[in-house]
């Protein structure tokens, strides 16, 4: 039984963060004042659900007394 390739291979898988490469260099630059903006905009939702959470949980106290 032969066995023929069709030279093709496996595909490198690149790295998430190869786009933020720059970010080191430019410390204080405009990369790193985008990536800032990027990772305060991804942690807004948890924020609005801790504090919807933390004022249910304050209410629910205070309806107890």
């Amino acid at each position: 039984m032969a066995a023929t390739t069709n030279g093709a291979g496996i595909v490198p898988i690149t790295r998430a963060g190869d786009g933020f490469a720059d970010i080191g260099d430019s410390i204080g630059g405009a990369g790193s004042i985008r990536y800032a903006q990027s990772n305060f905009l991804d942690e807004l939702p948890g924020v609005a659900f801790a504090m919807i959470t933390l004022a249910y949980v304050v209410a629910s106290l205070v309806s107890l007394l």
